[in-house]
């Protein structure tokens, strides 16, 4: 009985220990609502179909000030728009100036009412294919990019309206296809595939996949994804004001086996008096290193990912980014915009290189990433496995202290005379 009772205090302690370490975010829950904004046939005639957007904002349900409004767009250049909000406020839409900013080179086709305070996110920016002779996986020289060579559409308006999924297709490469797929998601929870992401409700979380890419096992073909991290000039900002690259790691991999870290991009952003103090003001671009190589995600078909991380950092008035700049929808939010670039190259030595299919996932979210935790169910199993040994040694412990005579006082007095 009291072994017994030893080890439901141990189970116990170890449970309530696990959830004070995991506890270490507050949980939100958010309600999701969607809007697709198409471009008419009056303004962007033949072309419509490559002009829309989405526009998801989602709402604390025990604050409807606390709003996180996410923009997702394949205008130009596959990208994800975050801003965070604690008033009502309104995204307006002009598609004449965005259909005729190729033109004008004036970005001024997107807006809130009332103006925010910050916008950031994310670009895929260019696509490489590139010979990895070496088979190590690394991107030493490359091609030249063609993402630009595809155009958009919205392949599936789910009915769930915190997803949508975008498709680009080229007539240069007639049997490939990119896929985009987005989701806002909605509280605290894991993803229902690998990688298993941890998320909370400030988070969009999206799947790049490449299909069909020209495949060429003589020249050790691989595809490397340029990423651009975006936010407007920070002239506000005295302290910590860099974007950073950070690896986290994890003891635990209950959710994605094989893999103890993840990566993100911390992305500072100004901050306001009016605003509440205790709020984290930045964007973080995180992911796991890992990618899939076949529609069906399992440990057989997982690959690592590799990050060149240069943190190389450009003004929109840099001669230099004019070149390598490409545009994106967050040109049409932000005056000055400031990019943080990042090569992203995806196998494993001997896999036989790219072979027609690879597809990545990420999350762009407010405030700071979502760490992996130890689950209960784990702190139970390992309480359970300390547990039953730590009473059989301290039972042990006591019989041997009884026999030795360490717990019986036999003292003998001597007689009084």
């Amino acid at each position: 009985m009291y072994c017994h009772g030893i080890s439901l205090f141990l189970l116990y302690a170890f449970v309530i220990v696990g959830n004070v370490i995991s506890d270490n975010h507050p949980t939100v829950s958010r309600r999701i609502s969607r809007k697709i904004h198409e471009c008419s046939f009056d303004v962007c005639g033949g072309h419509s179909a490559h002009y829309k957007l989405v526009h998801v904002t989602a709402v604390n349900i025990n604050d409807m000030n606390d709003t996180i409004h996410y923009i997702w767009s394949t205008i130009y250049l596959p990208s994800i728009i975050i801003t965070h909000v604690m008033q009502p406020t309104k995204l307006n839409v002009n598609w004449t100036a965005i259909y005729e900013s190729e033109k004008s080179n004036k970005f001024d086709g997107l807006s809130f009412t009332p103006t925010v305070l910050s916008t950031s996110g994310l670009t895929i920016s260019r696509l490489f294919p590139y010979s990895d002779r070496d088979d190590d996986i690394k991107m030493k020289d490359s091609e030249s990019d063609i993402l630009s060579s595809f155009k958009w559409h919205l392949r599936n308006i789910t009915e769930d309206v915190s997803k949508i999924v975008f498709e680009g297709q080229s007539s240069t490469y007639k049997q490939s296809s990119l896929i985009f797929e987005l989701e806002a998601t909605k509280g605290d929870r894991h993803g229902s595939y690998l990688p298993y992401n941890h998320v909370n409700g400030n988070m969009t979380q999206f799947n790049f996949t490449m299909i069909g890419l020209p495949v060429n096992p003589k020249d050790s073909r691989r595809y490397a994804v340029e990423i651009l991290a975006f936010r407007g000039k920070n002239t506000t900002c005295t302290r910590h004001c860099d974007v950073t690259d950070k690896m986290y790691r994890y003891i635990d991999d209950e959710h994605s086996p094989g893999i103890f870290k993840s990566y993100s991009l911390l992305i500072p952003l100004p901050s306001s008096t009016d605003l509440s103090p205790s709020r984290v003001y930045q964007t973080h671009i995180s992911w796991k290193p890992v990618a899939y190589n076949d529609v069906e995600r399992n440990l057989k078909h997982q690959v690592f990912t590799y990050e060149y991380s240069s943190m190389a950092s450009y003004s929109q008035d840099d001669n230099l980014t004019r070149v390598l700049k490409p545009k994106s929808i967050g040109n049409f939010f932000i005056d000055e915009v400031e990019y943080y670039g990042l090569n992203i190259t995806m196998g494993l030595p001997e896999d036989g290189f790219y072979k027609g299919y690879m597809s990545w996932t990420a999350l762009v979210g407010a405030g700071i990433p979502q760490s992996e935790t130890v689950s209960d169910l784990i702190w139970i199993i390992i309480a359970a496995g300390l547990g039953s040994p730590v009473v059989v040694i301290l039972f042990s412990l006591f019989i041997i202290l009884i026999r030795s005579g360490g717990l019986i006082h036999n003292e003998n007095y001597e007689p009084i005379q």
